[in-house]
């Protein structure tokens, strides 16, 4: 196998070099072993070195995406860490050709929609991660989509994501990729990764009830409190998003009317609980709970 005419073929990379700095880097000695397991040898170049040669069709092997060497060269050189390279010569996952830096392939082929992830800081930086990552970031929700990233539910992305299965994760997902992926190759679409990062189904909702027995309203809080949600006991105007109704004769019921908080009767939680996905509150109108 001419494996160096197969590592650029068609990508127009250049010369692979690897930052000098790098070399006590476990993830970048991994990276040089696969190369010379495919007899490639591999060429080491000092910073300085490759800021003078920026720009001379050269990728450059980098361990650290917030070190200095990588803000010196960033603007300047096509840059990706270490694991991408062992990504491409083990799973045969393609080097990027473009000239954004990327440090890993962990999310190679993922194309992310993200809804109310927080803050436009938290926001931005989660974009960051995911493009660095090999990603794709899109504020459409369109059929390229593969995985959509939620602060909470209920919105219209969410709805759509859960009409189409597709998967609906924490902001953690990214989060734990990026910081796992400092230390050996991760693959998002793992498995146990995204189970351990799924959307809860009460996500951002806080519930509160009326017209239930103590007992079930204990039940119900514990529910609410292992899925994601937040159970008050009291309704908070602008701060309870579901009201529970089994009828509709208390003052809250009246009172979350007047404030526009959702009213949906009690199997609204344990569906949504039990689907694995907030349910879609039009269909537990509460117009037949009785009086």
């Amino acid at each position: 196998e001419n494996f160096t005419s197969f590592f650029f073929q068609g990508q127009m990379l250049g010369t692979l070099k690897f930052l000098k700095s790098s070399k006590g880097d476990p993830l970048t000695q991994q990276a040089v072993e696969a190369l010379r397991r495919r007899n490639v040898e591999v060429e080491w170049i000092g910073l300085e070195a490759a800021i003078e040669s920026a720009g001379e069709g050269c990728t450059y092997v980098v361990d650290g995406f917030d070190s200095e060497q990588y803000k010196s060269l960033c603007k300047k050189c096509r840059l990706v860490g270490p694991s991408v390279v062992i990504a491409h010569i083990e799973h045969g996952l393609p080097m990027p050709a473009g000239p954004q830096p990327v440090f890993s392939l962990a999310m190679h082929g993922v194309v992310v929609c993200f809804t109310q992830p927080g803050s436009k800081q938290q926001r931005e930086h989660l974009y960051g991660l995911v493009r660095l990552m090999g990603g794709t970031v899109t504020g459409d929700f369109t059929r390229h989509v593969t995985h959509v990233v939620a602060g909470q539910v209920g919105s219209t992305k969410y709805k759509v994501a859960m009409e189409l299965d597709t998967p609906v994760l924490l902001p953690s997902w990214v989060e734990t990729c990026w910081e796992e992926g400092l230390h050996r190759v991760v693959t998002a679409t793992d498995p146990a990764m995204m189970e351990s990062h799924k959307c809860p189904p009460l996500k951002g909702c806080v519930v509160c009830v009326t017209g239930v027995d103590e007992q079930y309203r204990r039940d119900m809080a514990v529910l609410c409190q292992r899925n994601g949600g937040v159970y008050s006991g009291e309704l908070a105007k602008d701060v309870c998003t579901h009201l529970l109704v089994a009828n509709k004769t208390s003052a809250k019921y009246k009172y979350a009317v007047q404030w526009g908080v959702k009213c949906v009767r009690p199997d609204w939680l344990y569906d949504s609980v039990k689907h694995g996905r907030c349910m879609c509150e039009t269909a537990y109108d509460v117009t037949a709970v009785g009086e």
